[in-house]
């Protein structure tokens, strides 16, 4: 169910939407849900490239941050380039601290050098020595020569980072292979009256599950550990201030405990992540798990979900079904498909030769998607080739269904099948029962599934279905031939439709 629409007009779906209006609607998901839906329609594909969009998860003030930039960002490209550009680290205020834009979520996030930082004795060789290794972002990083008090304090501003967001602060660094004394210390951060506080340690454990690893090993070759959380509302509430240091309180230290071979890097501020494969979220186009999302269609209501999905179609269900979990439950629920079936389908099922058992209106659906025989069986329903208001019914719409008999030579002449309403609209063409060789997607007559060939006779517009009968003619051009080994079935009205994979709709 991923090709597009050729030909004629889809009649049903996003597809029937400007563009404009498709990046409008994204606009109110994430980067990450917009990277998800381009993979489902070349709609989305579209409207997933507009500037406008991308703009949209750009910061209010970005225009003030780049003017901080350290080297000039260059600003003549996309919107989605630009944003792309933004999620790489780039650094601001002389160098001070690195900011990025956080890829799933468009939130800000930022580094800040240890320069910046209260350390104790840093300025004392003797404790601290500062070098520059090619892999940090920032000019100098800190050195751990050898202290028995360990304290590194840290502020930013929490109008700098993105409002309405739970942060995580990371500490990263590295270990020379001498390093001691580092594996028992206390991290806190605090913002305002809310604060929080655990024990950390910077040596890794070999013996902890990968995913429940408190210290992980960065793709830029640093260890980074996990200090602590906390919510950003307004950003109104002042600095934030994170501390990393030894737990006992140093007018209470009874003895000391030496720690030498830390290289500090930095602190990290970034926006609290579900736990993802690293490898499909550079893709961005895994579904998340873990914590609750912050951003997207995650965080709707399923009965919200659902009745924006019941404005698409059945077809566009079941491919936004296929892109997150959030798509998966609301396309299940009885309210969506309910909107799917005819406001008369009750009628309908009244006048069914043989009931119809179904558990969800889901079921009920795709059950009518099978031809039920209604009125004695005088006419076959189905009501997804209903012929509704407002929708064209064509080339399978108006079909001619028939076999041929072996004896059938005689039928390879043509003959008129016109098509009309109240005469007024009509339409007529000449038609072959005899199946040519021609090109498969070119061919006029087709072997359906039920093992009877198809022709289209031809297509008419039902506008408010207020028009009367519709009359389908299949009739001799000319003077009388005599001909035979015509099997008739019947003629089958179905809406108009574009070419889509059949396995996946069922």
């Amino acid at each position: 169910m991923a090709t597009e629409n050729r030909g004629r007009p889809s009649t049903c779906g996003f597809s029937m939407l400007p563009e404009e209006c498709i990046s409008h609607l994204l606009s109110f998901t994430s980067p990450c849900d917009i990277c998800r839906s381009s993979l489902v329609s070349k709609s989305f594909f579209a409207a997933a490239q507009s500037d406008l969009l991308w703009e949209s998860f750009l910061p209010p003030d970005i225009a003030e941050i780049l003017s901080r930039a350290t080297h000039p960002v260059e600003l003549d490209s996309s919107g989605k380039e630009l944003y792309f550009r933004l999620c790489q680290p780039f650094l601001v205020d002389e160098g001070k601290l690195s900011f990025q834009l956080d890829r799933p979520t468009g939130k800000q996030t930022y580094m800040l050098s240890p320069e910046t930082m209260s350390i104790v004795g840093k300025n004392h060789p003797q404790f601290w020595k500062w070098i520059s290794l090619p892999d940090s972002r920032f000019r100098k990083q800190a050195v751990l020569v050898s202290v028995c008090w360990l304290e590194i304090t840290s502020r930013i501003d929490s109008r700098l980072l993105s409002q309405k967001t739970m942060y995580t602060a990371y500490m990263i660094y590295k270990l020379n292979p001498d390093s001691y004394g580092l594996d028992s210390q206390k991290a806190s951060i605090k913002l305002g009256a809310h604060s929080q506080e655990q024990r950390v340690s910077l040596i890794p454990d070999d013996e902890e599950e990968e995913v429940e690893k408190q210290i992980q090993l960065r793709e830029d070759g640093w260890l980074e550990v996990v200090l602590g959380e906390i919510y950003n509302d307004q950003g109104d509430e002042g600095d934030i201030e994170i501390k990393f240091r030894d737990i006992e309180d140093i007018r209470d230290i009874k003895e000391f405990h030496w720690k030498k071979g830390l290289v500090f890097a930095g602190f990290e501020m970034r926006p609290t992540k579900r736990k993802m494969d690293a490898e499909l979220l550079r893709a961005m186009a895994t579904e998340n798990r873990g914590r609750p999302s912050t951003c997207g269609f995650s965080m709707l209501p399923e009965k919200c979900i659902s009745y924006l999905l019941s404005f698409t179609s059945p077809c566009d269900i079941c491919r936004l079904s296929l892109v997150s979990k959030s798509f998966l439950a609301a396309a299940q629920t009885d309210l969506l498909w309910e909107s799917f079936l005819p406001p008369d389908v009750a009628e309908i099922l009244s006048r069914a030769v043989h009931p119809v058992d179904y558990s969800s209106k889901k079921e009920l659906y795709f059950s009518l998607c099978q031809p039920l025989l209604v009125d004695d069986g005088k006419l076959v329903e189905l009501p997804i080739g209903k012929v509704n208001r407002k929708e064209y019914v064509h080339a399978i719409s108006g079909n001619h269904t028939y076999t041929l008999d072996r004896s059938s030579s005689t039928l390879e002449m043509e003959f008129s099948s016109p098509l009309q309403v109240n005469a007024t609209h009509s339409q007529e063409q000449r038609v072959s029962l005899i199946p040519d060789d021609e090109e498969e997607v070119e061919k006029q007559i087709q072997l359906r599934e039920d093992g009877w060939l198809e022709m289209v006779l031809g297509e008419i517009y039902n506008d408010q279905g207020d028009e009367g009968d519709i009359e389908i003619k299949f009739l001799d051009i000319e003077e009388l031939h005599w001909k035979k080994g015509l099997v008739f079935a019947g003629f089958e009205m179905r809406p108009t439709k574009r070419k889509m994979d059949v396995e996946l709709l069922r």
